[in-house]
C-alpha cells in the first residue's frame, strides 16, 4: 500500500507539473497570436497611410510649383504677393506633415544628417501642442541654436510626438508635459545629446 501511495502521488505530482507546463504553453501561445494580430493590423495601417501620403505629397508638389511661379509674376503687386507668401507657407506645412505620416508608415527611409537640435525641437513642440489639447501645459525648452546632432529630424520628431499622445493619455485630468535637451560631458566619446521627456 505504500508503494502504491507513492507511485501515485508521484504520478500526480507528475500529471500536475505536465497540467501546469501546458498552461504556461497556452498562455505564451495566446500572447504571441495577440502580438501578431497587433503588428498585422499596424502594418496595415502604416500600409494605408503610406499610400494616401504619398498620393497627398504628389498633389502638394504639384501646388508647390505652381506657387512658385505665380510668386514671380506677383511681385509687383505687395497684396498679391502676400496671399501667395501665406499660401507657400501652408503648402511647406503640409509638405512636412506628409513626411511625418511617410516616417510612421516606415516606407520612407531613414534620412540621417547634421540638423540643428533647437529647429527640431521646435517643429516638434508645433505638433504636440495640437496633439495635448488645453489641458497639458507644455514646457519644451529649446536647446542652445548652435547644438547639432546626427539624426532623422522627421523620426526624432515623430518620436517626441508619441510619447506626447501617451502623455496625454496618462493624464486624463491634465499636467505638464516637458522636454529638456542636454549634451552629455566632454569626456564622453562620442559625444551624444540627452533628450529628457517627462
Amino acid at each position: 500500500r505504500r508503494l502504491e501511495t507513492t507511485i501515485r502521488q508521484r504520478l500526480e505530482l507528475e500529471l500536475d507539473q505536465k497540467r501546469a507546463e501546458l498552461e504556461q504553453e497556452s498562455a505564451q501561445r495566446i500572447v504571441a497570436e495577440q502580438a501578431m494580430n497587433r503588428a498585422q493590423r499596424l502594418d496595415a495601417v502604416g500600409q494605408l497611410t503610406g499610400g494616401i501620403a504619398h498620393d497627398f505629397n504628389n498633389l502638394l508638389m504639384g501646388v508647390s510649383g505652381n506657387l512658385e511661379l505665380l510668386h514671380r509674376h506677383v511681385v509687383s503687386d505687395p497684396k498679391a504677393l502676400k496671399y501667395v507668401t501665406r499660401a507657400t507657407l501652408s503648402t511647406e506645412k503640409g509638405i512636412r506633415l506628409t513626411g511625418q505620416l511617410l516616417a510612421f508608415s516606415r516606407t520612407q527611409r531613414l534620412n540621417v544628417s547634421a540638423v540643428n537640435l533647437a529647429d527640431t525641437v521646435t517643429a516638434a513642440f508645433e505638433l504636440v501642442g495640437n496633439a495635448l489639447g488645453p489641458d497639458i501645459n507644455i514646457d519644451m525648452q529649446t536647446p542652445n541654436y548652435g547644438l547639432f546632432v546626427s539624426t532623422d529630424p522627421l523620426q526624432l520628431e515623430m518620436a517626441i510626438l508619441n510619447l506626447a499622445l501617451n502623455a496625454r493619455d496618462a493624464m486624463p485630468d491634465g499636467g505638464w508635459f516637458t522636454v529638456k535637451c542636454s549634451p552629455t560631458q566632454p569626456s564622453v566619446t562620442p559625444p551624444t545629446v540627452s533628450i529628457h521627456v517627462s
